[in-house]
Order: structure tokens, then C-alpha cells, then sequence
């Protein structure tokens, strides 16, 4: 059966980024590919650049959500939208540069394998190019922090992936619960804990150069009650995390 792909991204304020991927995307030249930006209300000029990019693209469509409601919410809209419109691929990917294009055939290929696969930054050294001595550690320690609570062991707050939504249950998007970052994590445990089989791809990340982070010191909090609740339905109403 032949792929069709739909590649997902959110955006909020993204406008000094945005073309540069899309047009890497469109570089690749991958056949039955399409592109889905979800944008969360905008001010800086995104939509704009994005309403000239589908003069000159035929495969962009963009969701305007018209107002900031989580890049949880975003990544479960982008879903929701992918599987009404037959798609059995979906890659997710960040908007500031950071994930790179170029590994969209790794992502492609490991699909075959697996349900769902993830393109990490913990299978190689050196993988986070140009970032912070504080933000590598804050990473790390998240990384190891998921792992332990929750038995994950692959990459929990990485956006970039890939999904078989021909293989993937659409119920299973309905149990996860979190609008904010905490999706990444609590996407993976109900994905794994409903049989979903999930794999890893290295790669090398770079920090973005253009505009600034949008995650935000109460997204570590919310992190952590999204785990705690996790950690509670799966000990105590294992049921809620299933589909039946």
C-alpha cells in the first residue's frame, strides 16, 4: 500500500521560520506528501507567510485556531484532521528549524517496523548542537525523571515523530487529556499501554536561531501534574487508559 503522508506543525509566532521548512520540505520532493499547519492565533506575520506559500504549494493547508491553546491541543487537532482526511502517515514536527527534514526517510523507513517512532536525542553524543549547558541538563533529567515514573524509554518530549494511523486505533488519541507539552510523555504511555509499538530513530538537533522558545516555567509544573494524574489512572483506573 502506498504512504500518504501528512506532515504536521504548529505554529505560534513563527513567521521568521516558517518558510524556511516548508520549502526544505518541499526540497525533498516526497510523492503523496501534504502539509498541515495548526496556528494558534498569530500576530507576527505567520499566517501571511503562509497564505503566499500556498500560492506557490498546492500540498499546504493551514487550521487557524485563532487564539493560544496549547501545543497538546494543537498536535490532537492536527490528528483529528489527519485521520478524517485518510492519511496513514503523520509526522510531527516543530516549526522553529530544529527538527530537520532530512530525516524524514529514516522516520519513513523505521515506520515499516514500527507502529510509532520517535526521532531521539538520546542515541547519539553530541546530538543537541548549539543548546545550553542548562537546557542539555533540564533535558536529561527529564528524560531520566520519565523513565523512571513511567517505564518510558524512548525520547517522552520530543515532537518529532511518526505515526501509522493505519495501524493506530483513532480511539486511543481520545484518552489523552493534556493541551501542553505534557502531551509528549502522556501520548506515549496510552499509545504503549494500548499496544502501540513504538521504536527510535538517532538524530541531531540544532537550537533554534530565530525567535523564542514558547514553553514557559508553569509548563514544568503542569509536567508534573500530568504525570502524577498518569501515574495515579495507571495504578488505580487502568481501565480509563484503554481502549475497549
Amino acid at each position: 500500500m502506498k504512504n500518504k503522508i501528512l506532515v504536521l506543525i504548529p505554529t505560534y509566532n513563527e513567521f521568521e521560520n516558517i518558510g524556511t521548512l516548508i520549502q526544505e520540505i518541499e526540497r525533498l520532493r516526497i510523492p503523496d506528501l501534504d502539509i498541515l499547519v495548526v496556528d494558534d492565533g498569530s500576530y507576527d506575520g505567520t499566517i501571511d507567510a503562509l497564505k503566499r506559500l500556498c500560492l506557490s504549494y498546492d500540498n499546504i493547508f493551514v487550521l487557524e485556531r485563532g487564539s493560544k491553546k496549547g501545543i497538546g491541543s494543537a498536535h490532537l487537532d492536527g490528528i483529528n484532521w489527519a485521520y478524517q482526511k485518510g492519511y496513514n502517515r503523520l509526522i510531527t514536527m516543530d516549526a522553529d528549524l530544529t527538527h530537520s527534514p532530512s530525516y524524514f526517510k529514516d522516520l519513513i523507513e523505521a515506520s515499516e517496523k514500527y507502529d510509532l517512532v520517535v526521532a531521539s536525542r538520546h542515541l547519539l553524543k553530541n546530538s543537541m548542537i548549539g543548546w545550553s549547558l542548562k537546557r542539555k541538563v533540564i533535558t536529561s533529567l527529564n528524560h531520566l525523571l520519565v523513565r523512571l515514573i513511567l517505564g518510558l524509554r524512548v525520547d517522552t518530549s520530543n515532537s518529532f515523530r511518526i505515526y501509522c494511523l493505519d495501524r493506530i486505533p483513532k480511539r486511543v488519541f481520545e484518552l489523552i487529556s493534556s493541551n501542553s507539552y505534557s502531551f509528549f510523555f502522556e501520548s506515549l504511555k496510552i499509545l504503549e499501554m494500548n499496544g502501540v509499538i513504538i521504536g527510535e530513530v538517532p538524530v541531531v538537533m540544532i537550537e533554534r536561531r530565530k525567535g523564542s522558545s514558547k514553553l514557559k516555567a508553569f509548563d514544568f509544573f503542569k509536567h508534573f501534574l500530568v504525570m502524577a494524574r498518569l501515574v495515579f489512572k495507571t495504578y488505580f483506573f487502568r481501565d480509563s487508559l484503554l481502549v475497549r
